[in-house]
């Protein structure tokens, strides 16, 4: 257990609940903190709010604007993919793919590459 952090959080809960003690922490339901991306299909839209540079993306259900975008699983890994394009996040912060290649990732393809729909059909055909 000391190696997976879900059974340390489960065993910490477990314990704290066995004391008596309230829930420690506050669940982010309405994904005004964390967006994960790990779904069936995007519950997101990606905006450039008027007369802001920065880039965002809106929950479709509550409307919030999560400030971490969590590419969570294989889905999630894609979508964070096609958001780097989207938005143009790399162009944001003034950084080139160039400038992160030699940088190891975890993304299905490298930071700004465009997720077409052929690199859709070739490696994720579920999308």
């Amino acid at each position: 257990a000391s190696e997976n952090d879900q059974v340390r959080l489960h065993d910490f809960l477990l314990a704290r609940a066995a004391r008596g003690e309230p829930f420690p922490l506050h669940l982010d339901t309405d994904c005004d903190v964390f967006q994960c991306m790990y779904e069936e299909l995007p519950q997101w839209d990606a905006e450039r709010p008027r007369g802001s540079t920065s880039p965002r993306i809106v929950n479709r259900q509550t409307r919030a604007r999560p400030v971490v975008a969590h590419g969570n699983g294989h889905t999630g890994r894609w979508f964070l993919s096609a958001l780097y394009s989207e938005l143009d996040l790399l162009g944001h912060l003034g950084l080139s793919m160039e400038e992160l290649a030699h940088l190891p990732h975890e993304m299905p393809v490298p930071p700004g590459t465009e997720v077409t729909e052929d690199i859709k059909a070739r490696y994720c055909p579920w999308w």
